[in-house]
This record gives C-alpha cells, structure tokens and sequence, in this order.
C-alpha cells in the first residue's frame, strides 16, 4: 500500500474513488431495470418500491465490504463466476437462440 504522502498514491486513490463514484449510478440503473423487467414486467411501479430497491442494492454491496475487506478474494471469485459465464454459458445459450431461430423462422436464420 503506498504511503499517503506519495503523490502517485494519491492519482491512484483519486482514479479509483472517481471510476467508482461514475460507474456505480450505473450499474444501479441496469440493476434495477432488469429486477423491474422480472418481477414487474408491465405494471406501473410505485416510488416506494423504487426507494426500496435503491435502498437494497445500495446497503447489500456496502454491508459485504465492510463485513468482508479481503478485496483480492472477491476480485477471484467474481472473475471466475463471470469468466464462468462469459466462457461457458454464453455461447450455448447464443447457439440454442440461433437453433430456435432456425427452426421457427427459417427465413430469418
């Protein structure tokens, strides 16, 4: 861990604290309109079920950091999920649509 008077210390915290606070609002959005595409597919969606959500998908993250602060095991674990997926589950489920595709609608395949 560099030294809090270290200069490149200090980009590197400011870089980090900057790509956090940018892409976090992000992915809070994409997070809540895909569990509102779920569970509420058509429906209209009060704002209390919206302060809620926020709520939730704010607290979780925050309450598993600060429970669990080895960030080097959870930067494993989420790359071997997602490689997971991204590796093995992706290209069947892209082959089984183009399948699917071929067989309903052979024009289109």
């Amino acid at each position: 861990m560099l030294q809090y008077e270290v200069v490149f210390g200090f980009v590197l915290r400011l870089a980090i604290f900057l790509l956090v606070f940018f892409t976090y609002p992000l992915l809070n959005h994409y997070l809540q309109k895909t569990v509102l595409n779920i569970f509420w597919r058509r429906k209209a969606v009060s704002n209390k079920t919206l302060i809620i959500l926020n709520i939730l998908f704010t607290s979780l993250p925050l309450a598993f950091a600060l429970e669990y602060a080895k960030i080097g095991v959870v930067l494993e674990w989420t790359g071997a999920i997602g490689g997971f997926f991204i590796v093995y589950v992706l290209p069947v489920a892209v082959y089984m649509k183009k399948l699917r595709l071929e067989i309903t609608n052979p024009m289109l395949a």
